[in-house]
């Protein structure tokens, strides 16, 4: 009897596995080749808006390439046709199917469980970097780099953790001999909206663990690029909100005169920004008012602004510091467009590089004339 139920529970699986519906392959509809067309030598930004609009199931159904077609400028169009749509819809690296959660993600890599169009665009980006590794095809390798940059930043600054932990973690295989790479692995790994003030209140031992990985990561980038600026003002201004070093005010001169240098505007103004705040830390409050200048000159953005004002109104220097907030507040009202604050960015890893770097990427993809389709 025994032998008669494990063989009756053996061919009932087999009839279950038998009858389960087998997946079905994609096939390309009329209308994603179309948008996809668009995409590739029309209006980017529409067609990708417009395709962030389909339902996860359609994408996964319809989003596919003709049979045959596997050239790498088509591959790489289509990757970044699924990325900037997955983003255009605010979806990106997010967790589909209802799932609020990572339980049970192994974080090696995008899977199934993400939203369509950051996994499909995951996929395609691991088999564009083989391609690049067989190839020795070193343009390509800056693609997937890029695109691991891009998505990294577009996840951290969601708040969405699995997606940003999985790309790091599978990252590491590809670009860890890359300055960048480490750049990014650093800041998604910094707590930058910790200050000198709130460290007071800390344990000394919790802030140097919070300290270390970011850390850590902007000096091996510097190791490689010692060029890389925005390393080093991450990497100062860690030093000196969680570990108050006194290193960290040279690593910010260092970097304000590097920044300068290179008409690097967003690192300058994050450089002499937190230098200032450095100084004033200190009770240097004219030295502060001085750093804090050249962030305004840099860019007169609010918080340099602000930081500029109050730091002239306690020095009794009182019409200056109020001309600054006014002046501030002119630059913007109806019908003008709010500036840009590096330091509102800041927090978003490399998200400040994100529109260049999804220019760059779209026209490798690009069709100046003729359709893809033959």
């Amino acid at each position: 009897m025994a032998g008669r139920s494990v063989l009756v529970a053996f061919l009932t699986a087999t009839a279950v596995v038998a009858a389960a519906p087998q997946q079905r392959a994609p096939i390309a509809s009329t209308e994603f080749t179309g948008l996809f067309d668009e995409y590739r030598r029309g209006d980017a930004v529409s067609a990708a808006t417009t395709f962030g609009e389909w339902p996860d199931k359609r994408v996964r159904d319809e989003a596919t390439l003709p049979p045959g077609v596997s050239d790498t400028p088509t591959v790489i169009a289509l990757t970044m046709f699924h990325t900037e749509a997955g983003m255009a819809n605010g979806e990106f690296g997010a967790l589909t199917g209802g799932l609020t959660t990572a339980v049970g993600l192994g974080y090696w890599g995008l899977e199934k469980a993400y939203e369509a169009h950051s996994y499909l665009a995951y996929k395609l980006v691991e088999q564009l970097e083989k391609r690049a590794e067989d190839d020795e095809d070193e343009t390509l390798h800056r693609f997937t780099l890029s695109w691991y940059i891009v998505a990294m930043s577009f996840c951290h600054r969601w708040g969405r953790f699995p997606c940003e932990q999985s790309l790091l973690e599978k990252g590491e295989t590809h670009f860890n001999d890359s300055a960048e790479f480490r750049l990014v692995k650093g800041s998604v790994k910094q707590n930058t909206r910790m200050t000198r003030a709130k460290a007071d209140h800390v344990h000394r031992e919790w802030l140097q663990m919070m300290a270390q990985l970011p850390r850590w990561e902007f000096k091996q980038a510097l190791k490689i690029d010692p060029s890389l600026v925005e390393a080093r003002v991450r990497l100062a201004h860690t030093t000196h909100v969680f570990l108050n070093y006194p290193e960290a005010q040279t690593e910010l001169e260092q970097a304000l005169a590097e920044a300068r240098a290179a008409r690097d505007m967003f690192s300058t103004y994050l450089a002499a920004l937190f230098l200032g705040e450095l100084h004033e830390d200190a009770g240097r409050l004219g030295e502060a008012a001085t750093t804090y200048q050249i962030a305004v000159d840099a860019q007169p953005a609010h918080i340099a602004s602000v930081a500029l004002g109050q730091a002239l109104v306690r020095l009794g220097r009182n019409a200056e510091g109020f001309h600054i907030g006014r002046r501030m507040f002119g630059f913007e009202g109806p019908g003008v467009d709010p500036i840009a604050d590096p330091y509102a960015m800041y927090h978003y890893a490399q998200s400040w590089q994100t529109p260049d770097r999804l220019t760059w990427m779209r026209e490798m993809g690009r069709l100046p004339q003729s359709s893809f389709i033959r």
